[in-house]
């Protein structure tokens, strides 16, 4: 009954593990929160959609990017484990990846599809998609639990990369196939942006974007391997320790990512209101996301290493308050939307027209699904997190995820 210990559980809410990259349970704490933020402005503050936000509600609105930081950081831990474990026995093994994903993703996702089903049941009829995670390939408007496109681009990272790595080790070493592959993501979001005119206004360009782009894997695998990148810079490479002696130019490095990635933070949705043109539209729905999460990704790079510009970023990063937001993000990401429809459909949350009306919600709805998580965490996604350590399911790489 360890793994089911209930004050064990609610105590490693708190507890940080040793083995735990700090910066990196900030920057997944800061992104599942600008998600939650991004959806209560979306549904409760419907009525402001064609609104000119100020500064504030500018950043919220931008908070699909939190996905992009989910992915680097899903890259880096992911990549680091299977590269870690093929440095170390000249192998992965395949099996015990599969059931360590399995037991970490599959028990929170399939315990929040049964009660989205009986609280929500919308496009319920879709739910197989769902269950053979193909549901991001599924129109828009037609998906059940539509906020699950990200784990089904995930499951297919998964299933994909183990495979790619084993056969980038007998032909090349890791780094050129990873380069490699995200300049072929790159060519494939140019191709498809030109090919659908996703970059051209008109009543078509939401429907492209979301279904031709927005949650399919080949826009997204970019943003993956840009973690996969830092993993093996970080563990693999004499990188960090060459760049010590260069500080500057970490610290301008930070500088210019930091500014990156809060311009892109603040850029008005649509685009279309700035009246750029047409070309500048095309590299931004070709090239903004992948830029943001190179941004991410080099934050990530040089705080996890102390590297100069990133030691303050660290420490921003590493408050012992993200933590519990880090260990709950995965149930508050499955819930978030459940608790939003609800509470619309109870009048609990009603919909508001105006910025200084959404202040409460945007505090409220975060809170209210952190606290709704923690059942989840404790009776569900912990407990089989525990099972997990079970040496018959663990891959012999150190690095947790």
């Amino acid at each position: 009954m360890g793994a089911f210990a209930l004050e064990d559980n609610l105590r490693s809410l708190w507890n940080r593990r040793a083995e735990s990259k700090k910066p990196v349970d900030g920057l997944r704490a800061l992104s599942v929160l600008w998600v939650i933020a991004y959806h209560t402005l979306a549904f409760i503050g419907r009525p402001l959609r064609n609104s000119d936000f100020g500064p504030l509600l500018r950043i919220v609105n931008r908070g699909h990017l939190g996905v992009d930081v989910f992915f680097v950081i899903s890259g880096f831990l992911i990549g680091s484990l299977l590269l870690r474990e093929h440095e170390e026995t000249g192998t992965i093994a395949l099996r015990s990846f599969y059931v360590r994903r399995a037991m970490r993703i599959l028990p929170a996702y399939f315990v929040t599809l049964a009660v989205y089903v009986v609280l929500i049941g919308r496009n319920t009829d879709m739910i197989w998609a769902n269950l053979l995670f193909v549901n991001n390939f599924v129109t828009e408007g037609r998906q059940c639990m539509g906020w699950a496109w990200s784990l089904a681009v995930e499951e297919q990272f998964y299933i994909v990369f183990p495979f790619a790595l084993l056969a980038a080790y007998k032909i090349a070493r890791p780094l050129g196939f990873v380069v490699f592959a995200v300049g072929v993501g790159v060519v494939i979001r140019l191709a498809i942006v030109h090919h659908y005119g996703i970059h051209v206004p008109g009543p078509e360009h939401h429907h492209l974007f979301s279904n031709m782009l927005y949650n399919k894997p080949y826009g997204r695998f970019p943003q993956l391997l840009s973690g996969v990148l830092v993993g093996y810079l970080v563990h693999f490479t004499g990188a960090a320790e060459r760049l010590r002696r260069a500080p500057a130019a970490t610290t301008c490095g930070a500088v210019v990512a930091v500014a990156v990635v809060a311009a892109l933070s603040a850029v008005e949705q649509p685009i279309f209101k700035y009246r750029w043109p047409t070309a500048v539209n095309f590299l931004y729905y070709a090239l903004a996301q992948v830029i943001f999460s190179a941004g991410v990704a080099y934050v990530l790079f040089v705080s996890v290493t102390g590297l100069a510009g990133g030691r303050l970023l660290a420490r921003v990063l590493s408050w012992r308050g993200f933590y519990p937001v880090s260990q709950l993000s995965y149930s508050a990401y499955l819930i978030h939307m459940i608790i939003i429809f609800v509470g619309l459909d109870l009048g609990v949350f009603p919909s508001v027209a105006s910025e200084r009306g959404m202040l409460e919600p945007l505090v409220k709805i975060p809170l209210i699904t952190l606290v709704a998580a923690i059942p989840m965490y404790m009776l569900v996604e912990k407990p089989l997190m525990n099972l997990r350590a079970n040496p018959r399911t663990r891959p012999g790489a150190a690095v947790k995820s």
